[in-house]
């Protein structure tokens, strides 16, 4: 009877441990200050500055040329390099045509025109 009494009592007490631990805890949560996030604007009229100033960097007329030059001439850059690395290799090398070059080959050797 002892023993049971006894290993009841150290239950109760760890119990009674564990409950005040997490209440410590729930109460040191309500009273620490809440901190903000270091990216937070403080206040809004910050925050519209920020995007005038965005919006004042990109002049209009120059967005809008780069706009119609792209429509102009969709091939722009990489597309242009390319097709210009394409050319020049197969003027080093006329014995390979590509895949393409073959292709177009056999269907006028099948069909029977020179084109």
């Amino acid at each position: 009877m002892q023993h049971v009494m006894s290993s009841l009592w150290q239950v109760v007490r760890k119990a009674f441990l564990v409950i005040m631990c997490v209440s410590l805890l729930n109460v040191l949560g309500w009273f620490s200050l809440a901190m903000q996030p270091s990216y937070a604007v403080s206040s809004p009229e910050e925050y519209l500055n920020e995007i005038r100033k965005d919006q004042s960097m990109k002049d209009r007329q120059e967005a809008y040329k780069e706009a119609t030059e792209i429509t102009e001439d969709p091939k722009m850059g990489v597309e242009k390099e390319y097709e210009r690395e394409v050319n020049e290799y197969f003027e080093e090398h006329p014995e390979e045509g590509g895949i393409v070059q073959g292709a177009k080959d056999l269907v006028n050797k099948v069909t029977g025109s020179d084109e």
